[in-house]
């Protein structure tokens, strides 16, 4: 009997220890995990600015090469209005070009008729 009597009163002190015991236990698993969540965050950051590192680099190359593309284009255009525009001022040129005297309407002799030709 005594010894149910010791296990008793020796109960509410154990339960006590242990209560006391998984409480420090539990702060220090509480600051572990923080601690833990705390890196795996970094961890996960580092992992997001490379990858959007990566991806604006990717973005950059796209550009230029689109960049390119349109440049192309407009030099092209351009090209070809300039050529144009040198063809039409050329044309302008000749169509306002002072044809030479013998060519000249107001030298050319009227047409005689022909004696060669006989109608019958």
């Amino acid at each position: 009997m005594a010894t149910l009597a010791w296990l008793q009163a020796r109960s509410l002190t154990v339960g006590n220890e242990y209560y006391f015991r998984n409480s420090i236990v539990d702060s220090f698993r509480n600051k572990e995990n923080d601690a833990a969540v705390k890196i795996q965050s970094w961890f996960r950051g580092c992992q997001v600015r490379a990858c959007i590192r990566r991806l604006h680099r990717t973005v950059t190359i796209i550009q230029q090469w689109w960049r390119s593309v349109l440049g192309r284009k407009q030099c092209q255009l351009t090209v070809q209005v300039a050529h144009y525009t040198m063809m039409m001022n050329l044309y302008n040129a000749m169509a306002v070009r002072a044809a030479p005297e013998s060519c000249s309407l107001t030298s050319m002799k009227p047409l005689q008729p022909s004696t060669s030709y006989k109608s019958s």
